[in-house]
C-alpha cells in the first residue's frame, strides 16, 4: 500500500522534485495558461460550453419571450442571470469544494476570495492531493451544480427558466479555474503528481515523483 505523501515529505525527500511555485496572486495568468492547452479537461471545457452556449441560445429562440414580457423584463432579467445568479452560486461551488476536500481527509478547510481577480477559493492547509484525490475535489461543483440547474430549465416559468439556462452557462465558464487545474495535472501523464497549498503564505506548490522530469513540459519552477 502506497504511503500517502505529506507536505513535509513532498519538500525533504529526494524522491519528489518541486515543479511549480505558484503565489496566489497569480493564478488568473496560470488558469489561461493551462486551459489553453492540448489536455482533456481544457478540450472537455471549450466543447461542453460551446454546446451549451448553442443549445441556451436555441432555448432561447424558442421560448416565447417576446410575446409574453417587455424588453426591460427580458433586460432585467439577463443581467440577474449573467451578474446576480451566478454570485449567489459562488458560495455554493466552494461549500461543495470544501466538502469533498473533508471526504478526501483534509483537516482544515480554509474559504477566501481574491475580488482583484475576481476569484473565490477554498484551500486545505498543506494537506497534499494527487490526482485520485483532487479530481473529485475540482469537479464535484460543475457536476452538481449542472444537473441541479439544468432539472430546474423545464420546471419553471418561462423568463426564469431562461435566466436559469443563461446563468448555467455561466457557471459552467466560471469552472475554467477548476479544469485549469485538471489541464496542469494531465500534462504530465503516467506521472505522480502532488498539491498543496500553504494558507498563511498564500502560494501553491506543485510536485512530481520520482522519474518525471520537471523540465518537460515546464520551464522549471518558478519562484
Amino acid at each position: 500500500m502506497n504511503e500517502e505523501p505529506t507536505a513535509d515529505m513532498l519538500e525533504e525527500r529526494k524522491e519528489f522534485k518541486r515543479l511549480r511555485k505558484l503565489e496566489f496572486h497569480e493564478i488568473i495568468p496560470f488558469v489561461f495558461e493551462n486551459i489553453r492547452k492540448k489536455t482533456p479537461a481544457a478540450r472537455f471545457f471549450f466543447i461542453f460550453n460551446l454546446l451549451l452556449f448553442i443549445l441556451a441560445t436555441a432555448y432561447s429562440i424558442h421560448l416565447p419571450l417576446g410575446k409574453l414580457y417587455t424588453t426591460g423584463q427580458l433586460v432585467v432579467m439577463f443581467l440577474l442571470a449573467v451578474i446576480l445568479f451566478p454570485l449567489l452560486l459562488a458560495p455554493f461551488h466552494e461549500l461543495i469544494h470544501g466538502a469533498v476536500y473533508r471526504g478526501v481527509g483534509a483537516p482544515a478547510i480554509r474559504y477566501g476570495a481574491d475580488l482583484r481577480q475576481f476569484i473565490f477559493y477554498v484551500t486545505a492547509h498543506r494537506y497534499p492531493v494527487g490526482r485520485k484525490k483532487f479530481y473529485p475535489v475540482a469537479l464535484a461543483p460543475f457536476l452538481l451544480i449542472t444537473l441541479g440547474l439544468t432539472a430546474l430549465v423545464p420546471s419553471l416559468p418561462p423568463i426564469l427558466s431562461w435566466g436559469v439556462a443563461i446563468t448555467l452557462l455561466v457557471h459552467s465558464t466560471m469552472c475554467i479555474g477548476d479544469f485549469a487545474m485538471i489541464s496542469y495535472f494531465q500534462r504530465f501523464p503516467g506521472k505522480e503528481i502532488y498539491t498543496f497549498d500553504d494558507t498563511e503564505t498564500m502560494v501553491s506548490y506543485f510536485y512530481i515523483k520520482n522519474g518525471g522530469d520537471p523540465q518537460e513540459p515546464e520551464k522549471g519552477p518558478t519562484s
